[in-house]
């Protein structure tokens, strides 16, 4: 007898070693990688908006200070801090309509600030009600679409997460300033702003 003999195999490849192919479909589907990696940090994207004061610009702030002027803001109270951000927000909405329907999952990963600000292909979002809503949904390196949010102060001062998924294409952001002397030839031109 060969070691293969009574092994099923589908038209695909795929190996079974039940004796007969299993009743559950498995289905595989690779989204096409973003040329933009877009990072969710919400200390650095109230910064971006002016809603924490700081003497130096957002891309200069390190995640610690930035977490801190908005803890000294909204005293730690993450619900308040949503309700604000819910008024600030209100009527726009640029949710992809695949998270709206929240199914699946999406894996990302957490940036160091210092990694954000090395390559030029990085961007933060924005906007501040999809920031909640993506680090509220995430668990370590995945987004799950389907979770309920869980707003804690903790999770959403963590580290930052970022994905390079296509499908966030139309999210605004704005770029990330590179490290002095790593991109020369970049100039950063905020959202609306002139270079």
């Amino acid at each position: 007898m060969k070691p293969w003999d009574g092994v099923i195999c589908d038209d695909h490849g795929w190996l079974y070693n039940m004796g007969t192919p299993p009743r559950t479909k498995v289905t595989l589907a690779q989204a096409p990688v973003s040329a933009r990696v877009l990072v969710f940090d919400l200390a650095h994207a109230l910064a971006a908006r002016d809603l924490v004061p700081s003497r130096a610009p957002w891309q200069l702030l390190d995640t610690p200070t930035a977490a801190r002027l908005a803890h000294e803001r909204w005293r730690g109270d993450a619900l308040a801090l949503r309700a604000e951000i819910d008024a600030l927000d209100a009527g726009r909405d640029t949710a992809p309509d695949f998270l709206k329907a929240g199914r699946g999952a999406l894996l990302g990963w957490s940036p160091s600030w210092e990694e954000a600000r090395r390559t030029a292909r990085h961007e933060l979002c924005t906007d501040l009600g999809l920031t909640v809503e993506v680090l509220a949904r995430r668990v370590g390196d995945l987004l799950l679409l389907a979770r309920p949010e869980h707003v804690a102060w903790e999770r959403l001062f963590g580290t930052p997460f970022a994905l390079d998924d296509e499908r966030f294409a139309a999210v605004p952001a704005d770029p990330i300033a590179p490290a002095p002397g790593c991109y020369p030839d970049v100039v950063v031109v905020p959202s609306g702003g002139t270079p």
